[in-house]
């Protein structure tokens, strides 16, 4: 708890610290607020996290200047399953737009709770480049992760890449359909696996009015690596649906 308090205050202090130096400059506050429910969850390395019902609620702060901004954001995970852990994820991050490209980049702090707390933390980025055609975008999402003074060794990097693209159904309907595939250098004390997955989403975004949005998703994966490895007992459909309110 110590630890928690202590990262909260200091993410809380930059943030602050970012929208005092920002106010003369002509930046714009931001602000959202989900609140989910999946069947199940899987992670950025492919491993199943969830394997029955959880509840996701998120709020996100951030500065925005013409595509360029920071953000703060805390994400809780509440299991319908009583036994099952609970989680508390913190995020500081950028993006910026850089010859084309979108680029996201931070740093996070994971805390299992009731498993004997556990923590870890991340360095990740996240780079769209530009379009290659019909409207496609290539993407690619890379994460460092390590732990410190932890029994678990937690360190090392999985990746993702894949194209995406967003089809406007209606002028308050879009669906945006991504195929990707990612693996890891060892992670979590598993062993490496080049290529450990392949994934297929589709989500839909209803606006509902000026600053509230529906959210449905369907997630599927397929394991590429090890009959045991990360993404073991990962191949079915998750499915989603989140309310977003954005102010």
């Amino acid at each position: 708890m110590k630890r928690l308090l202590a990262v909260s205050v200091a993410v809380a202090v930059v943030f602050v610290f970012l929208v005092s130096s920002a106010l003369s400059e002509d930046w714009k506050p931001t602000a959202e607020v989900s609140v989910g429910i999946h069947s199940g969850q899987v992670g950025g390395a492919g491993g199943l996290f969830y394997d029955k019902a959880v509840s996701n609620q998120a709020v996100t702060l951030g500065l925005d200047k013409g595509g360029t901004g920071f953000y703060v954001q805390a994400e809780n995970f509440a299991p319908l399953e009583k036994k099952a852990k609970k989680e508390t994820d913190l995020y500081l991050g950028g993006y910026m737009e850089i010859f084309g490209a979108k680029v996201d980049a931070g740093v996070a702090h994971y805390w299992v709770r009731e498993s004997g707390e556990l923590n870890w933390y991340a360095a990740y980025v996240g780079i769209d480049f530009p379009e290659v055609g019909w409207k496609i975008t290539p993407f690619i999402k890379a994460e460092y992760d390590f732990a410190i003074n932890s029994a678990i060794s937690m360190d090392g990097l999985m990746y993702r890449g894949g194209v995406k693209r967003e089809f406007q159904l209606h002028k308050r309907v879009s669906l945006m359909a991504e195929l990707s595939a990612g693996g890891n250098t060892g992670i979590y004390g598993m062993s490496a696996e080049n290529l450990a997955f392949a994934r297929e989403k589709l989500e839909v975004s209803i606006i509902l009015a000026e600053q509230w949005k529906l959210k449905i998703s369907g997630l599927t994966q397929q394991t590429l690596g090890k009959r045991d490895g990360i993404a073991a007992d990962t191949d079915r459909l998750f499915a989603s649906a989140a309310i977003v309110w954005t102010f």
